[in-house]
C-alpha cells in the first residue's frame, strides 16, 4: 500500500506529512528546519522538478507537521508507482524520509 496516493490533474490542495522519529516514534522537531520534497520515479530516471519543491511548515514545528501545498505542476502526470523523499535539514542536522508515491488516473474520466 502506498503511503500517499495523487490523482492526476488535481492541484490547489494541501497535503500534510507528519514526521516521525525512526527510533522514539515521537514527532519530530522540525522548528526552524527546511523541509524540501524531491519526486522519483521507480526507475531513477525522472525527477518532478528536478529543484525539489519546499515545503511549508506549519507553527513552530515541535509536532513534527509539514504542509506541501500541491499544484499539478510539480505533481507527476502520468500514472505510475514513484518515490517521494523529504529532505529536512537545521544547521547540524540532515534527515531524509522516503514515502511511496501513486498516481493515479481519476476514476470520474
Amino acid at each position: 500500500m502506498s503511503d500517499w496516493v495523487y490523482v492526476v490533474g488535481e492541484g490547489g490542495f494541501n497535503q500534510d506529512f507528519q514526521i516521525r522519529d525512526r527510533n522514539t516514534k515521537e514527532p519530530l522537531d522540525i522548528s526552524g528546519a527546511t523541509v524540501t520534497m524531491f519526486i522519483t520515479s521507480t526507475d531513477g530516471v525522472t525527477d518532478f522538478p528536478t529543484s525539489g519543491t519546499n515545503m511549508t511548515i506549519l507553527g513552530d514545528g515541535t509536532n513534527g507537521l509539514t504542509r506541501l501545498v500541491v499544484q499539478n505542476t510539480f505533481m507527476p502526470q502520468d500514472a505510475d508507482q514513484y518515490f517521494a523523499q523529504i529532505q529536512i535539514e537545521t544547521t547540524s542536522l540532515v534527515k531524509t524520509f522516503i514515502i511511496d508515491l501513486r498516481v493515479i488516473r481519476s476514476l470520474s474520466s
